[in-house]
């Protein structure tokens, strides 16, 4: 028995059991898949299952950056809204969300600069389960079916100048692009290839305890080898003796 050969095999048995296990480690990724797209469009819809993440995606057109403004109550900036309505057309529900727009600089002429989003607040529940202050536009579908998105922009007017550089007050444009988003929760295993790598080894861990438990043969290899030394000694003292006699006899 080799306890050496036993306790390093017991050793990498138990590193291959780790590995092994560890294989069953899970990560939650969020799957995205795009289900509309709508380019210069207020509106936009899509069909989705009960427990699917909707979300909406914006992306802001330049114009926006035209007066008119409003002010913000409690920093006294200029801001716009920019507001989607997200209908359930199976229970005939909705939700309202509003996102704050703010510009980056002063507004001035040029105006050359795009608004970006500062908060989003829920304004109305109904159409999907949200947070009151999400961090982007989405929410949970409660039905099976065609969900509606309307969007709108307030103040819903810009004021630019027309070609003799008299002032133009007229609609906002519609937003650049809107995009539709379906978003699962997946469960992955990213580390089962470890479960066969463990298994292996756990395999190579038993094999060197089992050859450390083997019985060792060095004993009797060394009895035979003391007997052959014994009988090689035994052997040259008749020969050295036969030897001495021969030669007293021949003198």
């Amino acid at each position: 028995m080799n306890k050496w050969t036993i306790g390093i095999g017991i050793i990498i048995l138990l590193g291959g059991l780790i590995l092994a296990s560890s294989s069953n480690m899970q990560e939650q990724e969020i799957s995205q898949q795009l289900e509309a797209s709508a380019e210069r469009q207020w509106n936009i819809s899509g069909v989705f299952q009960q427990g699917e993440n909707l979300t909406l995606d914006f992306r802001t057109h330049s114009d926006w950056s035209l007066p008119f403004y409003d002010q913000d109550p409690e920093y006294a900036i200029p801001i716009k809204y920019f507001y989607a309505n997200i209908t359930n057309t199976v229970a005939n529900n909705y939700t309202l969300i509003q996102v704050k727009l703010v510009p980056p600089v002063v507004p001035e002429p040029p105006y050359n600069f795009l608004l970006y989003p500062e908060s989003i607040t829920v304004i109305h529940h109904g159409g999907i389960t949200v947070e009151d202050y999400p961090g982007k536009i989405s929410g949970v579908t409660e039905d099976n079916g065609l969900y509606l998105v309307n969007c709108s922009l307030f103040p819903p007017l810009v004021q630019d100048k027309d070609l003799q550089g008299n002032p133009w007050p007229h609609d906002a444009s519609p937003p650049s692009w809107l995009y539709l988003y379906k978003e699962k929760w997946e469960t992955k295993y990213p580390y089962n290839f470890l479960f066969l790598l463990g298994i292996s080894i756990s395999i190579c861990g038993i094999g060197a305890s089992v050859w450390g438990v083997r019985p060792q043969k060095k004993k009797r290899k060394s009895t035979l080898k003391n007997q052959f030394k014994t009988t090689s000694n035994f052997g040259r003292k008749l020969i050295w003796k036969n030897t001495r006699m021969q030669t007293s006899t021949s003198w």
